[in-house]
């Protein structure tokens, strides 16, 4: 392949994860190959760039284990949680700067279940209190700065 003009090589136009393709640097002389995968990387985690589009994170279900909700910063960004006991939202983990976390929490059926939160929510004497209403959602907004966690309730069902 270094004989070869760059115009005379054949175009790929799929990619398995194993493939390697061969990237040309004009600063060095010589070729490198890279794999697909880190290619991709570090295109995406070593490069700037802009988002054109919203981007998305997928909804998390939050589960109520003896009252206890367990969260966690690196895995539950959108998350959502069905009251159908009382429950305490435990103290988050995986804290890292500029993380944020939604909640959506929904009263089931019956309705009249509580919220609690532990210590580490810091509410700074915002209301915090899950409307009761049956059926009623709640929306809550977690961020932190990798030491502590800023809460605020942002909008309940009227």
């Amino acid at each position: 392949m270094a004989d070869q003009k760059i115009s005379a090589l054949t175009e790929i136009t799929t990619l398995a994860a194993g493939d390697l393709v061969a990237v040309v640097d004009v600063s060095v002389p010589e070729t490198k190959r890279i794999t697909r995968d880190n290619l991709v990387a570090d295109m995406v985690l070593n490069s700037a760039g802009e988002f054109t589009k919203n981007q998305n994170l997928d909804s998390v279900t939050l589960s109520i284990s003896a009252g206890a909700v367990a969260i966690d910063f690196e895995t539950d960004g959108n998350a959502k949680l069905t009251l159908d006991e009382n429950a305490t939202l435990s103290a988050p983990t995986n804290l890292v700067d500029g993380r944020g976390i939604k909640v959506k929490v929904t009263q089931d059926g019956t309705g009249g279940r509580t919220l609690s939160f532990n210590a580490a929510y810091d509410f700074a004497g915002y209301e915090s209190a899950v409307n009761a209403t049956a059926g009623a959602e709640t929306w809550y907004l977690f961020w932190t700065d990798g030491t502590s966690v800023y809460a605020r309730k942002i909008w309940e069902d009227d």
